[in-house]
């Protein structure tokens, strides 16, 4: 079990949601995989903070990054 694998178990056991998520969590929550998260960090198409060299992602920013993508996307289908 890795280290993520086993700080997601005790946030599960504890349901303690975190603030931020580092870009393995990020990819288990989104189901996007860790390349493809960088990719977007970089071109900037996701919400994230980058700090000391490493990139975090706000869950809250994250479901509304969604949101958004999902409200794009009907009225693409209604138009």
């Amino acid at each position: 079990m890795t280290e993520v694998e086993i700080r997601q178990l005790i946030r599960n056991e504890l349901k303690i949601a975190p603030a931020t998520m580092d870009v393995s969590e990020a990819a288990t929550y989104t189901g996007i995989c860790v390349d493809t998260l960088y990719t977007m960090a970089r071109e900037k198409q996701i919400p994230h903070i980058r700090l000391r060299g490493r990139v975090f992602f706000r869950k809250e920013s994250i479901d509304n990054w969604f949101s958004q993508l999902e409200k794009e996307s009907v009225q693409m289908q209604l138009a």
